[in-house]
């Protein structure tokens, strides 16, 4: 059970990271997405609806989807949550998606604007979100958690300059944050390098 959040730094040693960051930047196979946090789906609904949205660009790497039967359990990333959750002093019961998610270094005026808040599902869930190399661009979770409703946190819905932040945590090679996947969270827009990360959702 994850109250709020728990970051832990050198989840996996630094051979692994080492290793990890290599294979996902010269190996792993991404795909060029509109927008980082919301689906192509996802935003032709919203445009259905008249809301605009202002797109994010980045990469995405689905690593495991069992519901799709894409993937293995036994994947190169799949340790990096079995030591989080151990350290933790947590269980895991299932593991229902990997992804990878990658962002270019952009403007500092633009980085200065947290992204859309948003849920991976609005289902009971915890996040563990590794970051793969050191960068910028701080992951921002706030307070206000999913009403077990809605998915996503439309524009006019949620303004991430007026939700109160539980807490911001900044990318940094071999270092994860699990927490609530309930509760709200936001990316920033690195400046100085790639932003990559992977993102484990599970019960």
């Amino acid at each position: 059970m994850i109250d709020d959040f728990i970051v832990i730094d050198d989840v996996i040693s630094k051979t692994y990271q080492n290793q990890l960051e290599q294979y996902m930047h010269e190996h792993q196979q991404w795909w060029f997405q509109q927008d980082i946090t919301f689906s192509d789906q996802h935003l032709k609904d919203l445009k259905e609806q008249g809301i605009d949205v202002d797109y994010r660009h980045g990469w995405g790497s689905m690593i495991y989807d069992p519901a799709k039967s894409f993937g293995t359990i036994n994947h190169l990333c799949t340790p990096i949550l079995y030591n989080a959750i151990d350290l933790a002093n947590l269980n895991l019961n299932k593991i229902t998606l990997i992804r990878g998610f990658m962002s270019a270094p952009a403007a500092k005026h633009v980085t200065q604007l947290v992204d859309k808040p948003h849920v991976d599902n609005p289902n009971l869930h915890y996040v563990c979100l590794y970051y793969v190399n050191d960068s910028d661009g701080d992951t921002v979770i706030f307070k206000k958690k999913s009403d077990g409703v809605n998915e996503y946190a439309l524009k006019d819905e949620l303004d991430p300059t007026q939700m109160e932040v539980l807490t911001s945590v900044s990318p940094k090679k071999g270092r994860c944050i699990l927490f609530d996947g309930r509760s709200y969270h936001a990316s920033t827009q690195p400046t100085k390098n790639i932003r990559t990360v992977i993102n484990f959702n599970f019960l």
